[in-house]
């Protein structure tokens, strides 16, 4: 679900509320789950407000913070199948009693502690520290040590991890790294970072705008870093391009120089004459920086393939410039 900007502005203002939109979902359809199962163990006077309150969470959730977009429908699909699929799995553990002679008031009673304890599990995962709140990470990628403010919105990766730092509707993934980098003072080890300059560009942009603009604010250059599509910091065993665009790009006309190891690309649509490029170098210890330009932005329409790689640079050395520091 796409939330608001005054839930985007409150997020990293406050370490507890407002709840995270993940972790609304989880305490809504565990909350769903908890009146299913007590509707089946108590009296028969409870069983309709039960089955009422159950039925109520998902729907209040979605009515006052209705999903929005192309995917909006998906959303509303999203949240009442899960809240009825705990409260199913609810309703078949509610019947144990009947068959296995266990006390249905004891049973009531683990219902309302399992729901609480991991109710309360799930509120800590997302509480972000007071000393954590508008600060950069420090993540160690390729033997390199960078600093990430939250307004880049970076992806982080290692391993099975691939996390969100800054994002407002991934609260619980930055209170993770928090607690990881001890509010800040640690860097995290990763082997991936990465960055979608031409969505955070506004959220940036806003930072530097205040008057106690965050210093990496003096590298800073809205152009041309908001017409990058992405920045990449990834290990060299990943191809900075699919090894079908390196032999020939089919339909698509390609100038491409160097190796995959240290080069760059450009596609040229035949159709409309949209320049995409990307251009990659050695990063650190075995990792590649790769920085891309978007094929949706309209700049980029009869662009020549020198003004295209040369825009990509100027972001590449922005990107560079506010990290490390």
């Amino acid at each position: 679900m796409q939330f608001n900007k005054s839930f985007e502005a409150l997020s990293f203002n406050q370490t507890m509320f407002p709840v995270g939109p993940s972790t609304q979902l989880f305490l809504v359809a565990l909350g769903s789950g908890l009146f299913t199962g007590l509707a089946f163990l108590m009296g028969r006077w409870w069983r309709l407000p039960l089955i009422v309150l159950a039925a109520a969470l998902p729907v209040g959730l979605l009515w006052s913070d209705p999903p929005t977009g192309q995917y909006a429908g998906l959303g509303i699909v999203l949240v009442l199948a899960i809240s009825l699929a705990v409260s199913i799995a609810a309703a078949m553990l509610a019947s144990i009693p009947k068959y296995l002679g266990v006390p249905p008031m004891l049973l009531a009673g683990l219902f309302v502690a399992t729901a609480g304890g991991l109710s309360s599990v799930a509120l800590w995962k997302q509480y972000i520290p007071a000393d954590c709140i508008g600060k950069s990470i420090q993540v160690r990628v390729a033997g390199e040590i960078l600093d990430l403010p939250p307004e880049m919105e970076p992806l982080l990766a290692k391993e099975t991890m691939a996390k969100f730092f800054g994002r407002a509707e991934k609260k619980a993934d930055h209170a993770l790294f928090c607690r990881m980098s001890q509010n800040g003072t640690r860097p995290v080890d990763v082997n991936v970072v990465s960055i979608t300059p031409s969505s955070n560009e506004e959220a940036m942009t806003s930072a530097c705008a205040t008057n106690d603009a965050p210093t990496w604010c003096e590298m800073y250059a809205v152009e041309p870093y908001r017409h990058i599509s992405n920045v990449l910091i990834a290990p060299a065993t990943r191809y900075p391009v699919p090894e079908s665009y390196w032999r020939g790009g089919g339909s698509l006309d390609i100038v491409r120089h160097g190796t995959l190891e240290q080069g760059w690309l450009c596609l040229i649509e035949t159709n409309g004459r949209k320049t995409d490029c990307r251009e990659w170098r050695p990063f650190g210890s075995g990792s590649l920086l790769t920085v891309s330009t978007g094929n949706s932005d309209p700049i980029l329409n009869d662009m020549p393939v020198e003004e295209a790689l040369e825009m990509v640079r100027k972001a590449r050395n922005t990107f560079l410039a506010m990290v490390q520091q």
